[in-house]
């Protein structure tokens, strides 16, 4: 007696299960890499280089003892509900040299500017050299406060002060549109809100706040 396969003896079963699989696969790959040029606003980060050198002291950028404060760490695009979209190219696809050579003084490492573009310019529906002008367009309309340039020695201030520094720095912007990322007490990253036109936006849920109360900054040569 010859047995017949399962699928086959139920082969409205079997094509059920065919098209569950099939739209579970679809909805994956559209999750993953999501339509480019779909958001709502931008979230440019920026990381405190010694706080970030003190937990990736392998980088180059680290190994060579830069003592630059603020480095752009990427510019995101960002949904106001829902999940935002990352990753939507080809993983392997190469930032052109030429673009890398322009972002190193932003950026520091040409690895960063290659996970960037991979992450978050593959969403963003600009070409490599329009994603890369717009972090720079982004990072050149903020001012660092001047107190961030006393480092030299571990700084202590609070969330209200910093945001206060910052907007009074800024004037365009106002507190809310910005975000401040903390390890415990210590300050890794701030996080600045611009709409799609490049205008200040307000950072909402989706962008990372939880720094709280006392913020402590961790010293520029604290990891040569």
């Amino acid at each position: 007696m010859t047995t017949t396969p399962r699928q086959a003896r139920h082969p409205l079963l079997a094509a059920l299960c065919g098209a569950l699989l099939a739209a579970s696969c679809s909805s994956q790959s559209i999750t993953a890499g999501a339509s480019p040029g779909r958001f709502d606003y931008w979230v440019l980060t920026l990381s405190w280089l010694p706080e970030f050198c003190k937990n990736n002291l392998a980088e180059d950028m680290c190994q060579r003892g830069d003592e630059s404060g603020f480095f752009v760490y990427g510019l995101a695009p960002k949904n106001e509900h829902g999940d935002s979209p990352e990753d939507c190219g080809p993983r392997l696809a190469r930032v052109d040299d030429a673009v890398i050579d322009d972002m190193q003084a932003l950026m520091l490492d040409h690895r960063r500017i290659q996970h960037e573009w991979r992450q978050h310019g593959s969403c963003s529906g600009l070409d490599q050299r329009a994603y890369f002008d717009t972090i720079d367009r982004a990072r050149r309309q903020l001012e660092i406060p001047s107190s961030f340039d006393r480092t030299d020695e571990q700084a202590v201030t609070t969330r209200s002060a910093l945001l206060d520094a910052l907007q009074q720095t800024n004037p365009r912007f106002e507190r809310n549109d910005f975000a401040l990322n903390c390890a415990g007490h210590w300050l890794r990253e701030v996080k600045i809100c611009y709409g799609r036109d490049m205008q200040p936006h307000e950072c909402l849920a989706e962008v990372e706040d939880d720094c709280d109360g006392k913020i402590k900054l961790r010293a520029r040569s604290s990891y040569n």
